[in-house]
């Protein structure tokens, strides 16, 4: 007979966990990363664009900071909030796209890898609101998919229009809707759908506002991010593979 795993052994394992991390983070001093640091100062002065990236880490710290405390202790705390909410929703995508069996050992594999907690443990990084919103855009657009139900297709565009400003490469995520409602059938009733032309052309509206400001002055963040791209590409990558032609 097939063992049944249920949600509540998903739950009772998170919050172990979460406990005994918490029990250590008392227990000692940890502090966050420069990385986070350098973004906590950005939330000390909202903006719609910041010198290398977009704005939506500073929005997230703040949320964090308003309700927690502007400490580094709140930080710290944000961070482990943030990846038991990124376990929650692979739990949850997981179980609606296939069951709850796998929900539990998708969100089980992410919360006990230590790549994982060595990330997003006691750090608010660029990944830490793009995963969160990737996976609230995958889930709501999964979601309208099974139930046709309009709300869903807003809450994509949403949430996708909030994974960009996130990070500036969540575009690729609209890219594969199309591709995919394209080639799969199941999926072409978003094209005959008018709210699905609606929510695209306000998430692209919005997204494009903000790359306005993100393109302005020199030293922008979008012509940061392109450069620093194109340099770790120019310089690491093609390097490597040339280095492979005497072998």
């Amino acid at each position: 007979m097939e063992k049944t795993f249920k949600t509540t052994h998903f739950v009772i394992l998170t919050i172990t966990y979460y406990l005994i991390v918490c029990l250590l983070l008392l227990l000692g001093d940890y502090m966050p990363g420069n990385d986070t640091i350098y973004y906590w100062n950005w939330s000390r002065q909202l903006s719609l664009s910041y010198y290398d990236g977009p704005p939506m880490i500073a929005v997230y710290i703040k949320l964090f900071t308003s309700l927690l405390g502007n400490s580094p202790q709140a930080i710290v705390l944000s961070g482990l909030i943030s990846q038991f909410l990124l376990s929650v929703l692979i739990y949850y995508l997981s179980k609606i796209m296939f069951d709850k069996r796998v929900g539990v050992l998708a969100a089980c594999i992410f919360t006990l890898t230590p790549q994982v907690f060595a990330v997003y443990g006691f750090q608010l990084l660029y990944d830490t609101p793009a995963c969160l919103f990737a996976l609230l855009t995958l889930i709501y657009f999964y979601q309208f998919h099974i139930k046709r139900k309009t709300p869903y297709l807003y809450l994509t565009a949403i949430c996708g229009t909030c994974l960009m400003l996130s990070k500036y490469t969540g575009v690729v995520i609209f890219l594969s809707f199309v591709v995919l409602t394209i080639k799969s059938k199941a999926y072409r009733h978003f094209l005959t759908n008018v709210h699905t032309y609606v929510s695209l052309l306000f998430s692209i509206a919005v997204f494009l506002l903000f790359l306005y400001f993100g393109t302005k002055g020199p030293a922008s963040s979008l012509l940061v991010q392109t450069t620093h791209a194109f340099g770790q590409f120019s310089l690491m990558h093609i390097t490597k593979a040339l280095s492979y032609l005497g072998a």
